[in-house]
């Protein structure tokens, strides 16, 4: 009878550990006050084409001070085999995220904003490209902007097939966020979000990891909804106004993968200066004057300029989607004076010429 007892025993606890891992899919949702769009963003995960029993979906409420713990509470009370609801004091999208991470169980792993929405089949499209390519550790699908604006994200022209793209080979195949990518829990389950970086840390994590692995899938069928929020209130859309983007991001994040990448290959590897001139472009594009005072201003524009030193020309003058106006400002900048008669970039050749009539020094953006 006792030796019955241990046997049965041992077989519960292996079928508790075959549910524990019984999920295909984790989504972590780090919430902080977005009890508004929450039902949708959770929804969408709920119908999913592969059925809503394979995803475990992961609420970590991170302190909202909104009717975001009743959505999570009610969700869970309807979906409790899948639904995993914590809440922790308000300490930051990373830690959240972390706390998250330390619960998934599924083969794959997602983080999903819960402003945001996947397509009902994407997941459905994950799947079917990791059981095909089995050494892939991450993918991403496109990411669609929703709401106030209704367009592809500008680094959409990856996306032109599904793929596996080797990022030393083509470069300007960046990625920039988490929220559109899985990846194998085999592969992240011990790694984690810098919880003192706030702003672009999701940046920070996918690159960290392909400055060790190169190496991804791009599906362009997998379609994930990026909502521009019409009272621009999102964290992204607000971030001009804060601080911590103009100085903490680019120590924290900008050339955290600068010194990482000359600490492992002895050099700023080219999707790494590629990634810098994409965001150092959107600085530029910026009206930073009208958030900074005066000395703050002087110092970022002062950084702006250490970041464009470590970018060769060729990674400026290749962005995509960016007029040759700011291309030839940037590079004004890194050498700090106006290039504006020596050189402009026109068809994918670099010319010479009095080209630009705009007067550079009345750039705000540029110069100080």
């Amino acid at each position: 009878m006792i030796k019955y007892i241990f046997l049965n025993s041992i077989f519960v606890v292996i079928l508790n550990i075959q549910n524990i891992n019984c999920f295909t899919f984790s989504v972590v949702m780090a919430i902080y006050n977005t009890g508004r769009y929450l039902d949708e963003s959770i929804h969408s995960l709920l119908i999913q084409t592969i059925g809503y029993k394979e995803i475990q979906i992961i609420l970590v409420n991170d302190g909202s001070t909104d009717n975001s713990e009743n959505i999570c509470l009610q969700f869970k009370k309807f979906f409790p085999n899948n639904i995993i609801y914590i809440k922790i004091e308000h300490s930051g999208v990373s830690k959240a995220r972390n706390t998250g991470l330390d619960l998934a169980t599924g083969k794959y792993i997602n983080f999903l904003d819960p402003d945001d929405q996947w397509d009902s089949k994407a997941f459905e499209y994950f799947l079917s490209f990791f059981k095909i390519n089995k050494d892939i550790m991450l993918a991403a699908g496109r990411l669609k902007y929703f709401e106030k604006r209704t367009i592809y994200h500008p680094l959409d022209y990856k996306f032109y097939q599904t793929r596996i793209v080797n990022l030393t080979q083509e470069y300007n195949s960046i990625i920039t966020t988490t929220s559109n990518c899985f990846f194998r829990s085999t592969y992240i389950s011990n790694k984690k979000f810098k919880e003192n970086v706030q702003i672009k840390e999701d940046t920070l994590f996918i690159n960290n990891i392909l400055l060790i692995n190169p190496i991804m899938g791009l599906i362009r069928e997998a379609i994930y909804y990026y909502r521009k929020r019409y009272d621009e209130s999102s964290r992204t859309q607000t971030q001009r106004k804060d601080s911590e983007y103009y100085f903490s991001t680019i120590i924290n994040v900008s050339e955290h993968l600068i010194n990482s990448s000359l600490a492992l290959y002895n050099e700023i590897i080219p999707f790494i200066q590629y990634f810098l001139g994409y965001d150092v472009l959107f600085r530029i594009r910026t009206p930073s004057y009208k958030y900074l005072n005066s000395s703050d201003y002087y110092n970022y524009v002062q950084l702006i300029k250490r970041l464009l030193r470590n970018i060769s020309d060729k990674y400026i003058l290749e962005q995509v989607n960016v007029s040759d106006k700011y291309k030839i400002l940037a590079l004004s900048k890194k050498y700090d004076r106006d290039l504006r008669y020596d050189m402009f970039f026109e068809n994918g050749e670099l010319k010479y010429s009095n080209y630009f009539s705009l007067n550079l020094t009345e750039d705000k953006n540029i110069l100080p």
